[in-house]
């Protein structure tokens, strides 16, 4: 997210309906706490960047939306061998990542 209008912006691209998975691994509070702002009903928010900063969020409105929150766990040096292995297997589509 880049600017000022960018909730308008991406509101109008998804109708009013915003993204039913919203996936953040930047490890800034502030974009963490507006990621809350663009899951769409019944959606997940995935927060896999771990950051020392105290986040917030509108309890009403992430209930409202009845939205899931998902965190990561921490991986071993194995799990991102097997990623990468997977990822050069073609088990996971790269284009997907992009």
């Amino acid at each position: 997210l880049i600017g000022a209008d960018d909730k308008q912006q991406l509101e109008q691209l998804t109708q009013g309906e915003f993204f039913d998975v919203v996936f953040d691994a930047t490890g800034n509070a502030k974009a963490m706490e507006r990621g809350f702002e663009f899951i769409a009903h019944g959606g997940k928010y995935v927060l896999v960047s771990i950051v020392r900063d105290t986040i917030s969020f509108s309890d009403p409105e992430f209930h409202k939306r009845e939205a899931t929150l998902m965190g990561s766990r921490n991986a071993t040096v194995e799990d991102f061998r097997y990623v990468e292995q997977c990822l050069r297997d073609g088990l996971i589509p790269d284009a997907a990542l992009n």
